[in-house]
């Protein structure tokens, strides 16, 4: 089974060792530390079936203890949507090491799977 954490190593790697041009690294580590937040709340709520990023984060705040945790869960999908999707808007360096510390932090406070 492929460990969603991974993910989050990857793009701590892309911020200090971009293979490729800058700003495509830090969108591609934006976007695979929001998909580990996503992927690592998806298994903590037991989720197997494909189901849409909304619910996943609804599902956190129907739970007082991730309620907090669905909040910052979102902040990573802002910056994944801008990463992915919003190409006139540089996405800077900066923007890429937010989204990691953020996606970290989501794993970090998932009860049962840090």
């Amino acid at each position: 089974m492929f460990d969603w954490t991974d993910y989050l190593k990857f793009a701590r790697n892309l911020l200090t060792s971009p293979p490729g041009p800058p700003e495509a690294a830090w969108r591609a580590a934006g976007s695979r530390a929001y998909y580990a937040a996503l992927h690592k709340s998806r298994e903590f709520l037991g989720i197997r079936e494909q189901t849409s990023h909304a619910e996943v984060i609804n599902g956190l705040k129907q739970r007082p203890e991730t309620e907090t945790t669905a909040r910052v869960l979102e902040r990573v999908r802002g910056k994944h949507l801008h990463a992915d999707y919003n190409s006139g808007r540089p996405f800077a360096q900066f923007d890429a090491e937010t989204a990691v510390e953020l996606a970290t932090e989501v794993i970090h406070r998932l009860p049962s799977v840090s």
